[in-house]
């Protein structure tokens, strides 16, 4: 299990490693080289969004005892309404509560609460898994984070942006 320290550096590192990786993508926040691509909006509103409001708030939920099971939706996204005309710092602003509110459950979390352990749908998998909260914060930064930082990533080679 990863400690408290290590999980904060997790979510620490995935702020920096995306501001470094959307420096200079303000422009360009709807390309996408194929219909198929998310562009960069819809990758980070979906990081956002998933599970529906926020990973900050179901580790919160998990944390308070309010949320005993959890369901994690694959391919949502939602850049309708303002969020179609949002520039990147207040996309990154919204980013930036989710991932300062995972780094409030670390801070108020105990050694025992990050070890309270729920069950996790995953309808894209068909599957449902046992998780800790310690597992369910270092997975979604170490995979799901993850995964979402190579997409954009990549749209930033794609727009020739080193």
């Amino acid at each position: 299990m990863a400690t408290k320290d290590e999980l904060r550096q997790l979510v620490q590192a995935m702020r920096e490693q995306l501001s470094q990786t959307l420096d200079g993508m303000d422009y360009c926040l709807d390309w996408k080289s194929t219909d198929e691509e998310w562009s960069a909006r819809e990758v980070l509103y979906h990081l956002v969004d998933t599970p529906p409001g926020g990973i900050h708030s179901a580790a919160r939920g998990v944390l308070q005892g309010e949320v005993t099971e959890l369901t994690l939706p694959p391919d949502v996204t939602d850049t309708s309404g303002d969020r179609a005309q949002a520039d990147i710092g207040q996309i990154m602003s919204e980013v930036g509560d989710v991932l300062s509110g995972l780094e409030g459950v670390i801070d108020d979390s105990s050694e025992a609460d990050l070890e309270k352990s729920l069950p996790v749908h995953l309808p894209a998998r068909g599957t449902t898994e046992e998780r800790t909260l310690g597992r369910i914060i270092a997975g979604s930064m170490d995979f799901h984070w993850a995964d979402h930082l190579g997409q954009l990533k990549a749209l930033r080679e794609g727009l020739g942006l080193a």
